[in-house]
């Protein structure tokens, strides 16, 4: 029962922000049950929010031995690892989280920013429309399809993205600052201009090329 309770009243402290008090209560029934698969869970989750990224590794690690088939565990383990530059363990760990959660956007969002680090770009891609198929909503998918369409030079496909993006949440920095740097690069330097400016950059032309800084 004190187990129950002090987990409630840590997760209530999590969803508060209160993240020290909510550690603090985590770590307190862990000393009674190191094995506590909730505790081990959001303990390892506060450690990669709060960017302890080696910390977070080795207690989701230990929860995933645990409770291998928790799909929440295998992506945030992901996000770590990913976080560390071991990109390979990390696709492995979304792959695995897919597996589990086939129907989750965020998973397939997930595994293709890593296969985008790894230079698997047509890989990335699919797993970008695959989260749109999921969530026809889902503007950091858009965005992120949008950034790999630059990459690749086909750049109509990423003015389309960034649009239904900023379509769909105008205030999105990272999509207007997108938008104006693909404007910018199809020649319509005030409406870039605009853009960038929203999306909280600046423009600074050299005699051959600009940078946004």
């Amino acid at each position: 029962m004190w187990i129950d309770k002090t987990f409630y009243l840590a997760f209530e402290q999590h969803k508060k922000n209160n993240l020290i008090e909510a550690e603090k209560l985590y770590n307190e029934i862990l000393d009674l049950n190191p094995n506590h698969f909730e505790s081990l869970f959001y303990l390892g989750s506060l450690a990669l929010q709060t960017k302890r990224f080696v910390l977070s590794k080795k207690i989701l690690e230990k929860a995933i031995e645990i409770n291998p088939k928790f799909p929440d565990a295998q992506n945030n383990l992901g996000l770590a690892f990913k976080e560390l530059g071991e990109y390979e363990k990390a696709k492995k760990l979304f792959k695995k989280a897919i597996s589990l959660q086939p129907s989750n956007p965020i998973l397939h969002n997930n595994l293709g920013s890593v296969l985008d680090l790894l230079v698997e770009q047509k890989e990335s891609l699919n797993c970008y429309q695959k989260a749109i198929k999921l969530d026809n909503r889902y503007v950091e998918a858009y965005i992120n399809l949008a950034m790999i369409h630059e990459k690749l030079k086909n750049f109509q496909e990423a003015k389309k993205y960034y649009e239904k993006a900023l379509h769909l949440n105008p205030n999105q920095k990272k999509g207007q600052f997108g938008y104006g740097r693909i404007l910018l690069l199809m020649n319509q330097h005030n409406k870039a201009l605009h853009f960038i400016e929203k999306g909280s950059g600046v423009i600074k032309f050299t005699q051959e090329n600009f940078m946004i800084i």
